[in-house]
């Protein structure tokens, strides 16, 4: 018989695995007075606290959605205005749409074609609230039998303000309220986004992309780590996702950090600023930002 042909991924530390490094982290932490050398370098706590929150951009822009919306109109529209012009006519008064309807049309979807990607760019807070799942729970059931496994709950499920596109999520909390499972559906586009948090404020993010193809890709700053997987089942990515945490938490020389339902948000606010600055110094996004405070977590340094 032929040999079974290997698996996408190597076997990585099991859930157990993961929860007992995190309590050998924090018993290390403990006993041991001396620093690591891989000790993740942060700025003075003391000096971060004592600046006020970063107060650019931290509401809903609606123009970029006003040009989303118009760039996807305006195409359509064009042709049913020629045809209009070519056609209506009022009595013996022939309709001249093209001078102004047209012309007019074709200058917003010329600005908005080349402005959507550029205003993209900077950084949007994201508003949750409160919503139903709607058709995540038909992407998501794939998964229920790991995410029961590995001691996963459904939370709550999220509408995000201040995007441009439709955007919905769903969170689960599970691995000793280690670990944030996201399943998100935007402008019909699926993912899933893993998720956790250090107590010296660096984030943990895998996430799935279905135009990934090869091995996971790892890009990291003090801040965040971010894994980029192609779509795979869930108790795979959960796999990639424990030893990159456990491994990102030894290199900060911190321990991750046990969540409750109310630091769901806060923590998912937290990433997406550490995402966007990351993003910034890879040269992908324009505009740093700066200290912001989500509940009991401080960016870029961790718990308050």
């Amino acid at each position: 018989m032929p040999a079974n042909p290997a698996k996408r991924f190597p076997t990585y530390p099991s859930i157990e695995s993961f929860q007992r490094t995190a309590d050998a982290r924090q018993i290390k932490m403990l006993t041991e007075t001396h620093e690591s050398p891989t000790k993740q370098e942060s700025p003075d706590r003391s000096e971060i606290a004592s600046q006020p929150d970063d107060p650019r951009r931290v509401t809903a822009w609606p123009m970029v959605r006003i040009l989303v919306v118009a760039r996807k109109i305006c195409g359509g529209t064009f042709f049913v205005v020629l045809f209009i012009d070519e056609c209506f006519k009022l009595g013996d008064v022939s309709v001249q749409l093209t001078p102004y309807a047209f012309w007019m049309g074709l200058v917003v979807a010329a600005v908005a074609w080349p402005l959507v990607p550029f205003l993209l760019k900077r950084y949007r807070e994201p508003h949750f609230v409160t919503a139903d799942s709607g058709s995540i729970y038909f992407y998501r059931r794939r998964s229920d039998d790991a995410l029961d496994e590995a001691g996963f709950r459904i939370t709550r499920g999220f509408r995000v303000l201040g995007e441009p596109f439709a955007n919905r999520c769903e969170i689960h909390l599970g691995c000793r309220q280690m670990v944030i499972a996201l399943f998100r559906i935007m402008d019909c586009t699926r993912t899933t986004e893993l998720l956790t948090i250090t107590e010296s404020g660096r984030v943990i993010l895998t996430r799935s992309d279905a135009s990934h193809e090869d091995e996971p890709d790892v890009d990291a700053l003090p801040s965040i780590v971010v894994t980029t997987i192609a779509e795979s089942p869930f108790e795979e990515m959960l796999a990639v996702h424990l030893r990159t945490a456990t491994e990102a938490s030894e290199e900060a020389d911190s321990v991750i950090v046990e969540l409750n339902e109310n630091d769901l948000v806060d923590v998912l606010r937290y990433a997406n600023r550490a995402h966007h600055n990351m993003k910034v110094k890879r040269g992908a996004a324009r505009g740093l930002v700066g200290p912001m405070t989500y509940g009991r977590f401080r960016f870029p340094l961790g718990i308050v």
